[in-house]
């Protein structure tokens, strides 16, 4: 499609940090891990393979949520 990644923050306090986030298709994202909360998703269009280390990967598709636990690495 040729759109560059971006993502814009909607929340950020002591007590949650939110972003709108546009990946192009093909995008993978590096290796990652939260020491002190949990990470989650909501798929708001298309599809995304999402890899966690304590589970198989998933396809998630629009509408989707996935959550990856607190000191796990996912991408």
């Amino acid at each position: 499609s040729g759109k560059k990644q971006w993502r814009e923050l909607i929340v950020d306090d002591q007590h949650l940090r939110s972003e709108y986030l546009y990946l192009p298709p093909g995008y993978k994202h590096p290796k990652a891990m939260h020491p002190d909360t949990r990470a989650w998703w909501v798929v708001m269009e298309g599809e995304v393979r999402f890899e966690i280390e304590t589970a198989d990967p998933v396809i998630a598709k629009k509408g989707s949520m996935v959550q990856a636990p607190m000191q796990t690495i996912f991408s």
